[in-house]
């Protein structure tokens, strides 16, 4: 099985603190963790409704169904029955962590605005600019209640210490991944080792000292304050927490989300810091090496095959952010292949694509010093993931522009790095989300199909059309959030069939994809007759990845899930890898015959996540 760490349990930690904590306090601040959430179930629209004062629309509930499973993948809360239906209550652990909460209602605001600065805290520290008065008073009393281990009130009985205890990681959690990013993107820090000095401006400010030797990650020495060994090796790792760290000003506004109010999205480089999300994601080690495994395995290869005319024209990266990934494939294929030694006959075309503004600017730079090998040619375009068509006459148009031979993206090799679940819904409504699965199952691989489904437990013989969909269907499991605006699991799923057939006439070199992934829903069986008993979630350690990406409009499916949707799109799994806790994977799908009757492809190692026990879907 292959398996990659996720990352050290006190990092992770700190992560969720920076989610959790303004995830709480949005809750606390409106009643929802007291009243009849902590004595038993409450329904999602009864919540909404004292919480606003404001009769909930179904569709506005998404964002309110969100932030309570961010809890419930924390333990603090479940969650029964689904989407609009939902009713919630608060587990032990979650009745003493509200009790927390409600003792230290100031300090959990002044942490969530901490949060909300942060962004502007950042930049200032960059730029060498004098910290704005506000964060720094924020700094101040954060820090200080910081030193002293936050004085938290234990609430009595079972569960009120490791409550207490689980808060004070969190709201250490809020200063810290700030000032690891702020040191990881410094000029000149991150190269620190244990035992050197920081630099004294900014951070000999008393307040960021204070934060940096109570976490541990430094050591005053006389006039001096020193890295730590412990300090050093988070410094290391501190992209680790960018992308997290990125989504501040989301988090920040989360009210809005959860109560079906808000425009934020990580498409808009206003909402999210675009800078800090492409070196976060770039960086970060976990996912680096699950990258280099791919490319290790899968890309290079494809450009060392001896049949050079089979090869394909290029490399195009949707969604490259700052472009360096991109340039580190580009060159790897340039020095270490057959293709490479071969430029002068077949030339590599490079292409670059994103939505932001800000990232095509900065990947313009990284892939500008590629141009000066003889044979490569680079392009930087605008794409949007949801619309391949566009982008395909884009890259046509531009490579004619070029004097080059006419390339689309189907003559190239795909790269999706953490891109397909980012996207602007096309698929509106069950109904037209049945349409598409129904279209879907007529046209993909019966074959590729059965085997999906038996990953996730579900053994089907071959079926009525309509018993198919059934089957289908009941295996989509989380419902998303967009805007605010509750989106059915199923409808997030069918969106993601139709994006995935539209890209598929342009996948015929295949796509190497990375994904984030949400942990499943636990379903009831098939077999079961009545009404859906209580619907639990699966406890989580990362689940500021769910917090974060549903209040920012992504929509994150579980492994199982996302692999079915791909399926259904026409394609088929090759290679795959993934974290240990199935968190993130990377993959490289092809066109489904290829993977069933192609027998020059090499074998698919072992499954990320062990496949259940089947059960038996008798479906006639």
């Amino acid at each position: 099985m292959a398996l990659v760490s996720a990352g050290d349990a006190l990092g992770t930690q700190h992560l969720n603190g920076f989610v959790v904590v303004p995830t709480v306090h949005t809750l606390a601040t409106a009643g929802i963790l007291e009243g009849p959430a902590v004595h038993g179930w409450i329904a999602l629209t009864e919540a909404y409704r004292a919480a606003t004062g404001r009769e909930a629309a179904p569709e506005r509930l998404g964002g309110l169904l969100a932030a309570v499973r961010t809890l419930g993948l924390k333990g603090w809360a479940e969650l029964r029955g689904r989407g609009a239906d939902s009713s919630l209550r608060l587990t032990p652990a979650g009745r003493a962590m509200a009790a927390v909460a409600a003792a230290h209602h100031d300090l959990l605001a002044d942490a969530a605005a901490f949060i909300r600065g942060t962004t502007g805290f950042l930049s200032e520290i960059w730029s060498d600019r004098r910290l704005d008065g506000g964060i720094t008073d924020l700094l101040d009393r954060l820090s200080a209640r910081m030193a002293t281990r936050w004085q938290l009130t234990e609430p009595p009985g079972a569960g009120g210490q490791q409550a207490a205890r689980e808060m004070r990681i969190a709201l250490d959690g809020v200063l810290v991944c700030p000032l690891l990013v702020a040191l990881g993107r410094s000029d000149g820090l991150h190269h620190l080792q244990p035992g050197d000095p920081l630099p004294p401006a900014p951070w000999h400010h008393p307040a960021l000292t204070r934060v940096l030797v109570t976490a541990g990650l430094a050591a005053r020495d006389g006039g001096d304050v020193r890295l730590s060994k412990l300090g050093a090796d988070r410094l290391h790792h501190a992209a680790d927490y960018g992308v997290t760290v990125s989504y501040a000003d989301v988090l920040g506004d989360l009210s809005a989300s959860v109560f079906g109010e808000s425009s934020r999205t990580s498409r808009s480089d206003s909402d999210v810091s675009r800078a800090t999300n492409i070196w976060g994601s770039a960086g970060h080690s976990a996912l680096r090496r699950l990258r280099s495994e791919l490319i290790r395995d899968v890309l290079l290869p494809v450009f060392d095959r001896p049949a050079l005319a089979e090869q394909p024209a290029g490399l195009a990266d949707t969604g490259c952010g700052s472009g360096l990934p991109l340039r580190e494939v580009a060159e790897l294929v340039i020095r270490h292949t057959r293709r490479g030694r071969h430029l002068d006959t077949h030339p590599l075309l490079v292409v670059g694509g994103d939505i932001s503004p800000d990232a095509r600017e900065r990947s313009a730079r990284t892939l500008a010093g590629l141009a000066d090998t003889d044979g490569v040619t680079c392009l930087v375009l605008e794409a949007d993931v949801g619309e391949p068509e566009s982008y395909d006459a884009a890259v046509r148009a531009r490579s004619l522009d070029l004097g080059l031979s006419e390339v689309g993206l189907g003559d190239l090799l795909h790269l999706q790095m953490f891109l397909l679940h980012d996207r602007e819904l096309s698929v509106c409504g069950p109904g037209a989300a049945l349409d598409q699965l129904r279209e879907a199952l007529a046209m993909c691989s019966p074959s590729a199909l059965v085997d999906a489904l038996a990953l996730m437990g579900v053994s089907m013989r071959p079926s009525d059309p309509e018993d198919a969909l059934s089957v289908v269907t009941g295996e989509f499991t989380v419902d998303q959030c967009d805007g605010g605006t509750l989106v059915p699991g199923l409808v997030a799923a069918a969106d993601l069939v139709a994006t995935v057939r539209r890209w598929r006439p342009y996948l015929r070199h295949g796509l190497l994809m990375a994904e984030a992934h949400a942990p499943r829903l636990t379903v009831p069986s098939v077999q079961e007759s009545g009404p859906v008993g209580d619907t639990a979630v699966e406890l989580d350690p990362s689940p500021a990845v769910w917090g974060v990406h549903a209040a920012s409009s992504q929509f994150l499916m579980p492994q199982q899930e996302h692999e079915l949707a791909m399926v259904l799109g026409g394609l088929a799994c090759a290679y795959r890898r993934a974290t240990g806790t199935s968190g993130v994977s990377v993959a490289h799908w092809v066109h489904s015959e290829e993977v069933y009757f192609d027998l020059r492809l090499r074998a698919l190692p072992d499954f990320a996540f062990p496949p259940p026990d089947l059960r038996e879907v008798a479906v006639r």
